[in-house]
This record gives structure tokens, sequence and C-alpha cells, in this order.
């Protein structure tokens, strides 16, 4: 699995197209204007459970008009039948598809996009990973066209200790029922990445901020580090032969961040 993680083929390009193809016609349709992804954004995000759903909506019904430009929540409400019924391994490809026409707002409209979404996000006081993943992608959306920089960077393995331990320890609590598991997990996975000296596990408080600023610097090592760290996330994940909906969706945000394919048949088993 770690060796096609960088490997994209033939093969697995037609499974890309697989997974849209899966995706409701409706729902394909959204990623062809700024607008409509905007809205296939915010019923993305909202919440299944009655109380925290109305709660979300007196959150975008007080910003839309002022902000958007929307009259109602007729345009969420009538494609939000379609997104309950969405599978949950096609919720995080359904939300990828929409990056190059959200890429298209104007900057002052993305920027209160995730303005929304993250308080959207957080509005429970918890944020799970589907919604990290989602605010992690549209904050470093917004940043690639405010900043101009390297995909890539030169940091070895050894200036990013903290980081590394950082998102093993996060990637490793992901799937595991118990302590004991999570830390065997983190073992697995970072000493393949760091063999002689590596940071000890620590369990993490508010792990999405923490998660986040970890990243930030680890968008900066060397490409070949970035392949290790890789090869040892899928490691941790692998660890005990279960692969989970939060892993996958955590792991494909990981290689978008990190500027690494991920092929989606590694989502799809």
């Amino acid at each position: 699995v770690a060796a096609a993680v960088c490997n994209a083929t033939a093969a697995d390009m037609s499974e890309a197209a697989a997974v849209r193809v899966e995706l409701p016609v409706e729902l394909r349709e959204f990623a062809e204007s700024t607008g409509r992804a905007r809205t296939l954004t915010l019923a993305l995000l909202l919440s299944r459970a009655t109380v925290l759903r109305a709660r979300q909506r007196k959150m975008i019904e007080a910003v839309l008009s002022a902000d958007f430009g929307m009259d109602s929540m007729a345009e969420i409400d009538a494609v939000q039948p379609t997104v309950d019924a969405l599978a949950a391994d096609l919720r995080l490809p359904a939300m990828l598809q929409l990056f190059p026409a959200l890429r298209r707002l104007p900057r002052d409209e993305r920027t209160k996009l995730f303005d929304l979404v993250a308080s959207l996000a957080r509005s429970d006081a918890t944020v799970d990973v589907f919604e990290f993943c989602l605010l992690k992608l549209l904050a470093d959306s917004l940043r690639a066209e405010l900043e101009a920089r390297d995909p890539h960077g030169g940091l070895p393995l050894t200036r990013a200790l903290g980081e590394l331990g950082m998102l093993f320890a996060v990637v490793a609590g992901q799937g595991s029922v118990s302590a004991i598991d999570t830390r065997r997990a983190y073992e697995a996975g970072i000493s393949k990445v760091l063999p002689r000296e590596r940071p000890e596990f620590r369990a993490v408080a508010d792990w999405p901020v923490a998660l986040a600023a970890a990243l930030d610097r680890l968008q900066t090592l060397h490409p070949f580090a970035k392949r290790a760290v890789l090869e040892g996330l899928v490691t941790t994940i692998a660890h005990d032969g279960v692969m989970t909906q939060s892993e996958i969706d955590l792991l494909r945000t990981l290689c978008a961040v990190l500027q690494l394919p991920l092929p989606p048949l590694l989502g799809r088993a």
C-alpha cells in the first residue's frame, strides 16, 4: 500500500474517474459554478443531529444575504436530502471536486466562506475528522493564492521531531480502540521514519489545532522526507488491519497538504 501511495498508475486514474462517477449527478454538477460549489460546501457541513443542525442553520441564515448574496436557505435545502444520503466514503471526494470552483470566488468571499465553515465546524464545541479535513484544505487553498511558495522545502526529518510525534500520535488515535493499541500503532509507524531517535508517544489535547500547526511546518520537509512520513503513516493506519473512514479521510487530506498523490483506490478498500 505504501509503495502505491506516491505512484499513481493508469488503473488508479480510472479508479479516480470511477469515484467521481459514483457521486450523484446533481452533486457533480455543483462543481461547475462558484455559487453552487459554496452551497454544497455548506450542505456537507450541516450536522445530521436535529438540534445542532437547527443551530447551524441559524448561523448560515445570519450571513447569507450580507456576505453571499443568497436570499434564503432554499438552495441548501434543495440539495440536503441528496447530501444526507451520501455514503460516508464519498463525502470528502464530493468536497474535493469543488475546490477549482471555490478558488474562483473573489478573495473576500472565500475568506468569509472559510470563517463560516470554521464556525459551523466548532458549533458543537468539537471538530471531527471530516470537519478538520475540510477546514485544513480550505485554509491551504486560500493561502496558496495569497502566498507564492514552493510545494516542498528542504527541511530534514531530524528538525521536525516534535511535529512528527504530534502527527503520528493523532493518526494512531483515530482507529485504535484502546490506549495500548494507540501506542503500538504509533511505534509501528514512527519507528520506520525515525528508527534511531524519535519522540515518545504523548496524547494530544485539542488535536485539530495542534495538527494544523504541525502540518504547516511539515509542508516544508524535503520531498523524500515527506514520502518516508507517508509510508510510516500507512504503517500506523494498517497496524490493526482495519482502515476506518476517519483514517481514509485523514490520509487523503495529509497527501493533499503535503503535495503527495494518493490513488483513490486506497480510500475504497
